[in-house]
Formats: structure tokens, sequence, C-alpha cells
């Protein structure tokens, strides 16, 4: 993989994480700085995001310019192997991981974000995490839940990738 395709891979990763809540936007800056500080010349997002000062609203648009146009498996490895990470660092974190898989999924169904590769019926079940009785689906308990959750990333983490800082 190239630099720049990694660096737009680790974007559109970012990106995601950032916009749901799953990420904080001093690790984006850090990310751009490091990135900054490996290339001999870097795209001017990358700038952008060193010297927003942390401010949300000026790091998001410059990691959309980054991103590319579809979620590639790379990248939702990424996604999974960090999020993987969140689950087992906190229990508290399974509402936002579930509601932003149903938003990968819903985005690549209906979105202008699709998928290129095809879990997408998989992460519909994360519809119904909130009541734990989705339509058409036996109830479950939260520990069940996790478990199925925790497979799940488990079976599209990325195990060869950097993690996220």
């Amino acid at each position: 993989m190239t630099e720049f395709h990694q660096l737009c891979t680790e974007a559109s990763t970012y990106h995601l994480l950032i916009r749901e809540g799953l990420l904080m936007v001093a690790e984006a800056v850090a990310w751009a700085d490091g990135w900054i500080l490996r290339l001999d010349t870097w795209p001017d997002e990358l700038t952008d995001i060193s010297l927003s000062g942390g401010k949300a609203n000026d790091i998001l648009p410059a990691l959309g310019h980054l991103v590319w146009p579809t979620l590639s498996a790379e990248a939702f490895g990424l996604i999974c192997r960090y999020l993987l990470a969140r689950l087992d660092e906190d229990n508290a974190w399974l509402p936002s991981i579930t509601s932003l898989l149903w938003r990968i999924h819903y985005d690549s169904a209906f979105g202008d974000r699709p998928l290129e590769f095809e879990p997408s019926t998989e992460l519909y079940w994360f519809k119904g995490w909130g009541n734990l009785i989705p339509d058409g689906y036996e109830p479950i308990t939260m520990d069940e839940l996790r478990r199925q959750l925790r497979e799940f990333l488990q079976s599209y983490a990325a195990p060869n990738s950097a993690p996220l800082h």
C-alpha cells in the first residue's frame, strides 16, 4: 500500500470515529503531526489539522477532503480494531459502537459512502441494540450482545495494521 493510500485510509477512519464521538480530536492532531514528520511533501489538509487548535469544526472538513469516496475493507478493519479496543476498555462504549455500525450499514445502503466489501447485512443487526429485541430476532442479554459484537469486530479487525493512536 502506498503512503498516500495509507494516509487516505487512516483519514477515512479518523473522520468516521471523530464524527461519531469515538475518537478525540487531539488524536487527529497528533496523527496529522506524525504524517507531516514522516512525509517530504504532504497535503495542505494535514497542515490544517495540525494547526486547528483541536477544533473539530476545522478538523472534520480537512479530514473530509482526504477520505476515500468508499469505505474500504482496510479502513473498516482499522475501525473494527479500534472499536474492539474501546469495547474491551469499557462496556459503556457498546451503544456508541453498535450505533456506528448501524450508520455504516445505512450509509452503505442508502447514503453516499458505499462499502467496498459486503458485511452490510451483518451490520444491519446492530440497529436494534437499544431494546435488545430487534425485529425478527430472539431477545438477548447485554452480555450476549457484547459477545456477538466482539465476535463480529474480531472477524473484521485488521490484524496486521498499525493501531490508531
